[in-house]
């Protein structure tokens, strides 16, 4: 993620294909634009789904719990209307198996993994988790209200 501005923030992100996000909401909405790839996004708040492509568009407002599936490597640009936060309302591996029962994948096509919250400073510990692994969401930022520069790092075994 290259982060553009911060209040309100902006960025430039990539995830690789295979990556999820679990549900989570930030406190202030955000806008997004696909710039290349293909992901599908769900808005458990609204119990809707939204399958988005190069030049796509969506909202999300404040407070809404959303969760992603990126089904191909992808590229976006996103501004939230005030500050960036996220609040993770699941675990990965539950994001997992909620995204492969709906998507139909079965067990036999599942790999087990971990997500990693690391502090600051910490961010190249996990720059080769496993030779499994991609890492898919790499965030260094400053949130004056609760860190110094956290890093974030989302990890998924793809096949």
């Amino acid at each position: 993620m290259r982060m553009g501005r911060e209040s309100p923030t902006s960025a430039s992100v990539r995830f690789k294909a295979g990556s999820v996000e679990p549900a989570h909401h930030h406190t202030f909405g955000h806008d997004l634009v696909v710039i290349k790839g293909k992901k599908k996004v769900w808005n458990l708040t609204k119990k809707e789904s939204y399958g988005l492509v190069d030049g796509d568009f969506l909202f999300t407002p404040a407070g809404d719990v959303h969760r992603v599936k990126y089904l191909e490597d992808t590229e976006f640009f996103i501004r939230w209307d005030g500050h960036w936060d996220i609040f993770l309302d699941e675990d990965l591996e539950t994001a997992r198996n909620a995204i492969d029962a709906e998507l139909g994948v079965v067990d036999s096509e599942k790999v087990q993994c971990t997500m990693f919250v690391a502090g600051a400073g910490s961010g190249d510990i996990f720059s080769n988790i496993c030779k499994d692994c991609y890492i898919l969401f790499r965030l260094k930022f400053n949130d004056l209200n609760k860190y110094n520069k956290l890093t974030i790092i989302f990890c998924v075994n793809v096949k």
